[in-house]
């Protein structure tokens, strides 16, 4: 019934869940945004800048799954199958650092799954770092997924083991409230 209702209306889900968007991006100082599982895929339904008016959202871009910390954690809770489906037979570079080899993607995966959230090193746009971690329901399906991110200057790779507790945690509260 959830999924339903959020997929019927939005507003309503970015409406109860973005009290612990602006947790997370208080507690960590950094962009917060929520993307929402669309059949395979996901788009951004809000998002929280700590950078000011200037800055254009991304609410409703569609998320590159491969390169970026939400696609990755997205496509980490898929079975191989969906997987399959939802990746193209190669994959695009965006970035010198984007991963474009289907076994590395699979084992970084594999590191998210284990970790509870996925990283993106400057592979969707330069310079831009990222965790998320996903929204699952009962059955463990990813239905939503939180995302902090940043410049690398403001969030380098060393912070990583510090934000991505922090982004489970509030992707648990997520699931708590949609629940």
């Amino acid at each position: 019934a959830v999924r339903l209702g959020a997929a019927a209306d939005e507003a309503s889900v970015v409406r109860r869940v973005r009290p612990v968007l602006e947790d997370l991006s208080a507690a960590t100082g950094e962009a917060v945004s929520l993307a929402l599982v669309k059949t395979a895929s996901l788009r951004y339904v809000d998002h929280i800048s700590v950078i000011g008016a200037a800055f254009a959202p991304w609410t409703e871009e569609r998320v590159s799954l491969h390169s970026t910390s939400s696609g990755k954690i997205f496509l980490a809770w898929l079975s191989d199958a969906e997987r399959e489906g939802a990746l193209p037979s190669s994959l695009e570079r965006f970035t010198d650092s984007t991963i474009v080899d289907k076994d590395a993607l699979e084992t970084e995966l594999a590191e998210a799954r284990k970790l509870g959230y996925a990283c993106c090193r400057g592979e969707d746009a330069a310079l831009t770092n990222g965790v998320s971690a996903a929204v699952l329901d009962a059955r463990r399906r990813p239905i939503a997924v939180v995302n902090v991110w940043g410049p690398e200057r403001r969030i380098p790779t060393e912070r990583f083991d510090e934000l991505g507790p922090l982004a489970v945690d509030a992707a648990d509260r997520v699931a708590g409230l949609l629940a």
